[in-house]
């Protein structure tokens, strides 16, 4: 009671000694942390089992501990707090270590070092990995709904070396989203998903596609309304159709442009006759004028060189493969998606943002760990990533 008395008479001070209000408030938040630091240090430092001490970083800076306590018994990293522990691990799957610790210095006042930081996020990014081999709960999905799986990959820069490399080589980051039909939000002309399952995983498709299913069985019963988006890969769509074949399969509308763009780019040099040919084209699309789409294709080549047959061929030969999951004038007509931009904006905020920052090279195994984290922050599992901090400290 006594402290915090002298802090209420230190803080009334402060308010009368002030003249603006960012230096009280920040007074104000040094006296706190004070305060705090002073105050756990009698709660926690009243047990005197063992004379020998060990220091520990708080929210609230470094206080000294008996050995014995029952606080460090367990402790797996006795240097630092999980309570503390927790919000280097959040910055450190939000942005890179140097930028991660700048920001506990800001924030807290407190100085932690890169290498800590870095231990940290990848100790917990690897035991996480629990947390997404676990089944998740079904979301309640009404029978006006439907749920949307998006499957992509996305290259992040490695120091793995292959044959005749020196300086590490792109391998790719298989991702996967979850999302419900109601989970839409628009504001104007913007639309956003406000809640979205994830998994991403560095390696081989068949270890990514055994996460991914873990994700998406719990829907495996709504049969057709449960919709696939993807682009041409054909392992992904092999995947697809062995394991949920009742499932609804669509290849992404924009992907058919842009192959269609392509081949128009080499067969119709004028610019205001390509445009035109290829919204006739993207109309027959919508239509699922399958026909008219091929017969224009071979008309507009019908006389042109030998790479523009090639390319008529390569074009074909991807739409056919394709042609039953381009049914787009049905898919349209049940309401449903047919672009994967979903898919491709997560790209950026799962992967990209922080993982391929400038200069960052990363191990498999450290990016898979940080992978794990993000997939939990990003499905909004963070939660069971700070019970995971709290139980290995209990």
């Amino acid at each position: 009671m006594n402290q915090a008395s002298q802090l209420w008479d230190q803080l009334k001070e402060l308010e009368n000694s002030c003249d603006d209000f960012y230096s009280f408030e920040q007074g104000f938040e040094q006296g706190i942390n004070q305060f705090g630091n002073q105050t756990m240090q009698q709660i926690i430092g009243s047990e005197r089992n063992d004379r020998r001490e060990k220091k520990l970083l708080t929210r609230y800076d470094v206080i000294e501990m008996d050995k014995s306590h029952k606080y460090l018994q367990r402790h797996q990293w006795e240097k630092i707090s999980p309570y503390l522990q927790e919000k280097m691990v959040y910055a450190g799957q939000l942005t890179n270590y140097q930028e991660g610790v700048c920001l506990i210095e800001k924030f807290y006042g407190l100085t932690v070092s890169q290498t800590q930081h870095f231990r940290l996020t990848n100790h917990y990014g690897e035991l996480c990995s629990t947390i997404l081999e676990e089944e998740p709960l079904a979301a309640n999905v009404s029978d006006d709904e439907t749920v949307y799986v998006q499957c992509d990959g996305s290259m992040i820069l490695t120091r793995e070396l292959t044959a005749g490399q020196t300086s590490g080589c792109w391998q790719e980051v298989k991702l996967c989203r979850v999302y419900l039909s109601s989970a839409g939000c628009q504001s104007g002309n913007r639309t956003w998903l406000n809640s979205s399952q994830y998994v991403a995983h560095l390696g081989h498709h068949r270890d990514f596609e055994k996460k991914a299913e873990n994700l998406v069985d719990p829907y495996e019963h709504l049969s057709e309304r449960l919709v696939f988006i993807s682009d041409g890969a054909s392992w992904i769509h092999k995947w697809q159709k062995s394991v949920y074949p009742k499932a609804t399969q669509i290849l992404d509308f924009y992907h058919a442009c842009e192959h269609l763009a392509a081949f128009a780019q080499t067969a119709i040099s004028d610019h205001a006759q390509r445009k035109k040919w290829l919204d006739d084209r993207k109309t027959e699309l919508l239509d699922s004028n399958y026909k008219a789409v091929s017969e224009n294709i071979k008309n507009v080549a019908e006389g042109k060189s030998k790479t523009v047959q090639k390319e008529k061929e390569k074009l074909l030969n991807y739409y056919q493969k394709n042609r039953e999951r381009m049914d787009y004038k049905s898919f349209r007509q049940r309401g449903l998606n047919i672009g994967s931009g979903a898919i491709e904006a997560a790209h950026r905020n799962v992967i990209q943002k922080r993982m391929k920052q400038s200069g960052q090279r990363w191990t498999c195994d450290k990016a898979q760990n940080v992978l794990n984290l993000r997939a939990c922050y990003m499905s909004d599992k963070w939660d069971r990533v700070v019970d995971l901090i709290r139980k290995s400290a209990a």
